[in-house]
């Protein structure tokens, strides 16, 4: 142990308690790169795709064209607007609001709605309706596998006393001197 020695510097990433967030407005984009960022990110992307599938049949004014519009554009703009809130990090100063319990209500719900998406477009699919219902029928059922993972995730997040999901990292560095 005679030619111990410690190193010149060294590096922490220190993460803030659950509890104390950070309250000031700036824009996190560690948010963005966080587990549920990119679920937010996800549904918005297969959201955006599933409308597309919809719009591009020949039979856009059929109530089933008009439904799958309805859960894309309500999953796109609901995750949008969830995603712009936490991203500029107004969520910390909203505490009176159960985040978490919001957003498992709200990703179990569209989950569903998503599920009877993906129905109704692989019954017209099946029933002779143009192929993008074939494929809109994918992109509901993969929609419906990501809000139900994410409604999975705030679930036991809820279940462990989560009141806000935030993504914050703070390094510090430390110099020891020679």
């Amino acid at each position: 142990m005679s030619g111990a020695t410690f190193p010149n510097s060294h590096t922490t990433a220190v993460a803030p308690p659950a509890s104390a967030p950070e309250r000031r407005i700036y824009v996190n984009t560690g948010y963005l790169r966080s587990l549920h960022g990119l679920l937010k990110i996800a549904h918005m992307v297969l959201s955006i795709i599933l409308f597309i599938c919809a719009m591009m049949s020949r039979f856009v004014y059929h109530a089933r064209s008009n439904y799958l519009a309805f859960v894309a554009m309500t999953g796109f703009w609901s995750s949008a607007i969830l995603l712009f809130l936490y991203v500029i990090n107004v969520v910390t100063y909203l505490t009176i609001v159960p985040w978490v319990r919001v957003e498992l209500f709200y990703t179990a719900l569209m989950a569903f709605f998503a599920f009877v998406a993906g129905c109704v477009a692989a019954d017209g699919a099946a029933n002779g309706f143009d192929a993008p219902y074939g494929a809109a029928a994918f992109f509901g059922f993969a929609l419906m596998l990501v809000y139900a993972a994410n409604a999975f995730i705030l679930f036991r997040l809820m279940r462990d006393g989560v009141r806000l999901v935030t993504t914050e990292t703070t390094t510090v560095t430390t110099t020891v001197p020679k």
